[in-house]
């Protein structure tokens, strides 16, 4: 009975601890504290090498805590790295894209363009952005260049990082063709 006892305590001691990070935006950042100047930053270094610096002022709680599989891998969570950790989507904040695409032209227009855009906003919920952009569509049949400055409104399907969107542009278009610009796209 006593060697069972001795064995257990053994094997929980021997379990490592890591240094948890929590930020009050939502964050978990795990890793290792290599730097902390009380009540002004702390710099953590993560499993994979990178290191995050905050103040203390964005930080709600440090802690320690063992190291199991599951969060061994993924040291950084939360609205660092873009996503909140349990499965919500996005976090609120600034949030950017870039889109290219081709376009194959049909019908009596029949016309194929290259398309790059850019949009930079807010993300409002965890599953709604909104905010401003601009492009560049290059005609190659017409040798004409259209560039829309757009509305952005975009709409996460499912709340993980990677999930179906709608996405809708609105605005206008200026250089060699101007006019009412609009856009749905849905993947």
């Amino acid at each position: 009975m006593l060697a069972i006892v001795s064995v257990g305590i053994g094997t929980v001691s021997a379990q490592s601890l890591q240094e948890v990070v929590y930020l009050k935006n939502g964050s978990v950042i795990r890793g290792t504290i290599i730097e902390q100047v009380p009540n002004e930053s702390l710099k953590i270094q993560t499993s994979d090498g990178s290191v995050f610096a905050y103040k203390m002022a964005d930080v709600e709680k440090i802690s320690k805590e063992q190291v199991n599989g599951r969060s061994a891998g993924n040291a950084l969570t939360g609205s660092a790295a873009g996503f909140s950790g349990n499965g919500r989507g996005p976090q609120k904040g600034y949030r950017g894209f870039v889109d290219l695409g081709y376009t194959i032209g049909t019908g009596d227009f029949g016309l194929d363009r290259v398309e790059f855009s850019t949009s930079h906003g807010y993300q409002i919920l965890p599953c709604f952005f909104a905010g401003v952009g601009v492009g560049a569509h290059y005609y190659f049949d017409a040798d004409a260049v259209e560039i829309p400055i757009f509305a952005d409104l975009r709409a996460d399907l499912l709340k993980h990082s990677v999930c179906p969107f709608i996405d809708m542009k609105i605005g206008y278009t200026v250089h060699e063709d101007t006019g009412f610009y609009f856009r749905f796209f849905s993947v």
